[in-house]
């Protein structure tokens, strides 16, 4: 009996054996591609510009779904960014601070919102809201983002569909029609 285990110990591993294994390094490298941009001081503003896209997108399908205005904030100082909703008896292009809001967002250290460019203004600091209509109407504007090293990434927010376009580097922002005599709040 010892001699007949002995003999099937040296044919290799069981199927069981060799599953485990590979379950094991599917599961362990899930968690290591899921976490790669974190990681990587290189691709952590490339995670966070996409993370600032899925911001925007939510927000647009928010007001949307609901079927009252939303505000895009972004607030320079504070590196933060957050959605304001304006009751239905106030002025939506209001103080975003007088309205309910969403828990702010903080940009991580090193990863900074350097500025935000709506209709034809460009802002650098403070607060801009971007007012996002219940008929799904956004403004058009691109937010720029930098890193530590010098990075910069451009989010391109288009005025009908709220998809945001990440590019790389300052990319000058384009002007739409629609946008022609609107004013910032």
């Amino acid at each position: 009996m010892a001699e007949e285990i002995a003999a099937r110990r040296e044919g290799g591993f069981s199927l069981i054996e060799l599953t485990l294994v590979v379950a094991i390094m599917a599961v362990s490298l899930v968690v290591i591609m899921s976490n790669i941009d974190y990681v990587l001081p290189a691709t952590r503003i490339t995670a966070w510009s996409r993370r600032l896209a899925s911001f925007v997108e939510s927000g647009f399908s928010r007001a949307l779904a609901a079927g009252k205005p939303v505000l895009i904030v972004y607030d320079l100082d504070e590196q933060s960014y957050y959605t304001a909703f304006p009751p239905p008896e106030a002025d939506a292009d209001g103080d975003p601070d007088s309205f309910e809001r969403s828990e702010p967002r903080y940009m991580p250290g090193g990863i900074r919102i350097s500025e935000v460019f709506v209709g034809d203004r460009s802002r650098t600091s403070g607060k801009v809201a971007v007012k996002v209509t219940p008929t799904g109407r956004i403004r058009a504007h691109t937010v720029f983002l930098e890193d530590e090293d010098g990075r910069k990434l451009t989010l391109e927010v288009a005025p009908l569909t709220a998809t945001v376009s990440i590019l790389e580097g300052h990319v000058e922002p384009r002007r739409p029609l629609e946008d022609e005599g609107e004013e910032t709040p």
